[in-house]
């Protein structure tokens, strides 16, 4: 099966991605771990529920540890994530290029299979 260059061009658009999720993805890894300890030590009080006194506030105090450190998490991650706002003009302009390249080489290919191409008037 011989595949178009409609299809080729939609093949590799696909593989460009002008953003990179992946780095934001591991950026906000630590903060979502933590949130999600948080999110945890709730359900688990729903689940079972302390008793005495001693037990919720014992629990409290872990979950208002843990809200220190998400505090602290974030603090070192928004300027991270700020910087991949102020980057993505430039990523996504690398991204055209790159995807301008691709769309230029397939045309040319397309010429030569049509017999249009540069290939073609320096074989004859």
């Amino acid at each position: 099966m011989t595949e178009t260059v409609d299809e080729r061009f939609a093949a590799y658009s696909k593989l460009v991605r002008p953003f990179p999720v992946r780095k934001l993805h591991d950026t906000l890894y630590q903060a979502l771990t933590q949130a999600e300890s948080i999110r945890n030590a709730a359900d688990m009080l729903l689940m079972d529920p302390p008793v005495t006194v001693e037990d919720w506030t014992d629990r409290l105090y872990e979950i208002v540890n843990w809200l220190d450190t998400l505090t602290e998490v974030c603090e070192v991650t928004a300027p991270k994530v700020e910087r991949l706002i102020e980057q993505a003009p430039g990523d996504h302009r690398r991204a055209m290029a790159a995807l301008v390249a691709m769309v230029r080489g397939l045309q040319q290919e397309a010429a030569r299979e049509a017999g249009d191409g540069p290939d073609v008037a320096l074989a004859a």
